[in-house]
């Protein structure tokens, strides 16, 4: 007979708390500070930053004592790697890449469930085990309305994911897969669906789809398709376990005091520690929530990306979607970067950093077929004024002058002066800024520079101390 078979949902899940308690501690200890309401208006379980867990009833009832552990586990997991906070840090605003790190965080948290023995309920986010490793394997939807010769038609695009050792990776670092497997599977891959629910011969009984390829003309990019489609909705083939869609997730509630998580997690982890219960594989999430590394570099282009104006034209329909009677425009200008690129050269940069600058800026170029960047020199004015247009214009520059203060406006006046619409500016981020701007603009920091509620306005990327 089952340990919890004759209890109330409520109960169930008490006796799962001291389960966690007894049988790993780590998780123990932080559910202690959580609060669990019923609430039978979500599908299933689902956690918010202010660590209330809400489950319904009904959901509850239908698992297993061994699947209701690994759920409330789950929950614990996004409060205990601060998945919340991390995804602050990381500013994504637009729904495809938030969608994205939701699942990155489901992905991880399954994928260490499955890997430590639980039986996790199938969300359609849960690995599978391949020989000696594990594979997450799920279609990333993207429901949307795009123009078809002058009538809005709805679409939905499917694009298979894969990921490899989820249980070994961060959710930054899964995430950042999802976004290159986005953008590499748009660029014709055989395997993206692309389904017009209004046809017949799209209808998900038959299983079969308009063209696969009609549209990668448009969805060869994040960017693109978020310029050219309005997205309704984006989704996996299965719902995720937790169902992220639920509210604001607890952002803004009055309904709990906010707990001191940082002292909580290094308290469960010492704890655990000591009574020698540490579950496999947390070490090096505890370490990620203390010292989160992503791969800056990844995501100061995901960043570029969006900010990039893309043309679309009418007058060459795109060549792919032509034999299936659905007309729609080709990319006029895909992937060209036109940028203003300052780099700080007052005193308090020094050499070392500054050469730091430089090799990131050729990295910037090398990852455009395509560019026109203006590059500034600026401490309190700007000195050095050059043109590149090549990736050998790039390598030719030497002996960037300043070595004064710091003055950010010098700056954006010039930007206004010559109508850019983009600036990526190198710096510490000690200096003057001006009032506001409605230039877009990508403030790319030094690790030990100014903090990033310093910056008015913008995007601020850190550099990594450890990729420098």
């Amino acid at each position: 007979m089952s340990l919890f078979g004759k209890l109330t949902p409520s109960e169930r899940i008490s006796k799962a708390k001291i389960k966690l308690m007894r049988e790993y501690p780590f998780f123990g200890y932080i559910a202690m500070y959580l609060t669990f309401t019923e609430n039978d208006k979500i599908p299933t379980m689902s956690v918010n930053p202010k660590g209330i867990i809400r489950y319904n009833p009904k959901y509850v009832e239908k698992l297993s004592d061994n699947q209701l552990l690994a759920d409330v586990i789950h929950e614990v997991s996004h409060i205990a790697f601060r998945h919340f906070e991390r995804e602050e840090i990381l500013e994504i605003t637009n729904p495809i890449h938030k969608k994205a790190y939701d699942y990155a965080n489901d992905i991880v948290v399954n994928a260490i469930l499955v890997a430590n023995g639980f039986d996790v309920y199938d969300t359609g986010l849960n690995p599978e085990k391949v020989g000696r490793t594990f594979v997450t394997r799920f279609k990333f939807s993207i429901r949307g309305i795009v123009n078809v010769n002058g009538i809005k038609q709805e679409i939905v695009i499917q694009i298979p994911i894969e990921i490899w050792d989820p249980e070994q990776k961060s959710s930054e670092e899964v995430y950042l897969e999802i976004l290159e497997q986005l953008r590499g599977n748009g660029g014709g891959n055989g395997n993206v669906r692309i389904l017009l629910p209004s046809c017949s011969d799209c209808s998900e009984q038959n299983g079969s789809n308009c063209d696969s390829s009609s549209l990668s003309d448009l969805i060869s990019d994040i960017s693109n398709l978020i310029n050219c489609v309005d997205i309704i909705e984006v989704s996996s083939d299965k719902k995720p376990f937790d169902i992220h869609e639920y509210g604001n997730n607890g952002r803004g509630e009055k309904d709990s005091k906010s707990q001191d998580w940082g002292k909580i997690i290094a308290e469960a982890y010492n704890y655990a520690k000591m009574v020698g219960k540490v579950p496999a594989g947390i070490e090096r999430h505890v370490e990620a929530v203390l010292k989160p590394k992503i791969d800056w570099r990844k995501v100061l282009r995901d960043s570029i990306f969006p900010m990039i104006p893309q043309d679309y034209t009418y007058l060459k329909p795109s060549r792919r979607c032509l034999s299936t009677g659905v007309h729609l425009p080709s990319i006029a200008k895909d992937r060209y970067l036109e940028a203003l690129v300052a780099v700080d050269t007052s005193g308090s940069i020094s050499g070392q950093e500054l050469n730091q600058f430089l090799s990131e800026i050729q990295w910037i170029a090398r990852n455009f077929p395509a560019f026109r960047i203006t590059l500034l020199s600026v401490d309190a004015d700007i000195h050095d004024k050059i043109e590149l247009r090549c990736f050998a214009d790039v390598r030719k520059i030497t002996g960037l002058r300043g070595g004064g203060g710091t003055d950010f406006r010098p700056v954006f006046d010039y930007a206004v002066k010559h109508r850019k619409r983009l600036i990526i500016f190198f710096t510490d981020g000690f200096g003057t800024f001006p009032e506001k701007t409605s230039i877009k603009t990508i403030w790319v920091v030094l690790p030990n520079g100014a903090p990033s509620k310093n910056f008015p306005f913008g995007k601020v990327i850190r550099i990594s101390a450890a990729q420098r």
